[in-house]
This record gives structure tokens, sequence and C-alpha cells, in this order.
């Protein structure tokens, strides 16, 4: 298993796909949104990031010099 597509039960700590509903080791539904899930945090990220340049650059053309 890749750790990039695994998420860990937050129950027994087992690894797991990311596609998989309940954990293959204790048979516990899985999160959908653990807060390990590093491609949430990176999309996040992302959008935020765009949000804040986006705005700085409407500033710096629309503020008076």
């Amino acid at each position: 298993m890749n750790t990039e597509n695994t998420v860990p039960c937050l129950y027994c700590q087992a690894k797991n796909d990311v596609e998989d509903k309940n954990c293959g080791h204790c048979g516990m539904p899985l999160a959908l949104k653990h807060p390990e899930n590093k491609s949430s945090r990176l999309r996040f990220f992302t959008k935020v990031f765009v949000f804040i340049a986006f705005f700085c650059l409407v500033m710096v053309a629309y503020l008076p010099r």
C-alpha cells in the first residue's frame, strides 16, 4: 500500500485504502474526512493561496498610489 493512498483507522490505527468504507482489520467505519488526510489539506491550502494572491493583485491594481 502506498502511504499517499492510505488512511489509518481511528480505532485500531490499521492502514486502509482511501476508497475503503470500513476498516479491514476491525471492521469499524472509516472517517470520510480523516484528520491526517493530506490531500484535503493541500486542496484547502491551494484554494486559500490562490484567493490571497488574487486579492493582493486586485488591491495593487485598485488602490491609489
